[in-house]
């Protein structure tokens, strides 16, 4: 079977009406704790989705930048600072700019501006990260959240229709549930892009690193003082 006949049979499984009604009624029997609980979640997707196109960027505008980031290194070593900058700003990456804050400030501080410079970039990367984390504590704290309400609700109804009646008991328990599972649901799912952002920005933060050293031995090499 091909993807298009696998997609035109799934298409009314998916989008159909019985599907979203059901959807729509869980969501509706989890209570108004649901509402938030809904709200970090499509905020984890949004920086998940932001965080994942922006290394992917980064990474990208660096290998195309690659040619041009030797050629700034070579003029370094050779003392070229004027065309060293130039070059370093002939390419919209992110190593680039960092050589050409750094040449354009080499009179007050090299050395420093490279870091500095480096610095912003990792922040770059970093952006809205914590969000994405506060997303992964938040939402198990707000199932609990459910659970709690959800069986002060039982109590409240069975106090007031007694136990004869076990309907209402159910929908309480049900509201219970259902935050809980879905709080819990929302922060797995948030917790694999989480990790492999980290995993990234610890392999850019010692991609930079290196490259400012690298940075650093060429200015010295050309006579530079850092």
């Amino acid at each position: 079977m091909s993807f298009s006949s696998l997609l035109a049979t799934a298409h009314p499984v998916f989008f159909s009406p019985e599907i979203w009604g059901s959807a729509v009624g869980l969501f509706r029997r989890g209570g108004p704790v649901m509402i938030p609980i809904a709200c970090f979640s499509i905020l984890g997707v949004c920086v998940a989705i932001d965080r994942i196109i922006a290394f992917a960027w980064y990474a990208r505008a660096n290998r195309r930048g690659r040619i041009c980031i030797q050629d700034t290194l070579a003029l370094l070593e050779k003392g070229d600072w004027e065309n060293a900058e130039k070059t370093a700003r002939s390419r919209n990456a992110p190593l680039c700019r960092i050589l050409s804050a750094a040449l354009e400030n080499r009179t007050a501080g090299f050395a420093d501006t490279l870091q500095m410079a480096a610095q912003r970039e990792l922040n770059r990367l970093r952006r809205h990260v914590s969000l994405l984390d506060t997303t992964i504590t938040v939402e198990p704290m707000l199932g609990i959240l459910g659970t709690v309400t959800g069986i002060i609700h039982t109590f409240s109804k069975l106090n007031g229709a007694g136990i004869d009646n076990p309907q209402m008991a159910t929908a309480g328990i049900g509201e219970a549930l259902i935050t809980t599972a879905a709080g819990l649901s929302v922060a797995i799912l948030c917790l694999f892009p989480f990790n492999w952002i980290v995993s990234r920005q610890r392999r850019a933060t010692e991609e930079l690193e290196e490259f400012t050293h690298r940075a650093e031995i060429a200015f010295r090499k050309g006579g530079g003082n850092s």
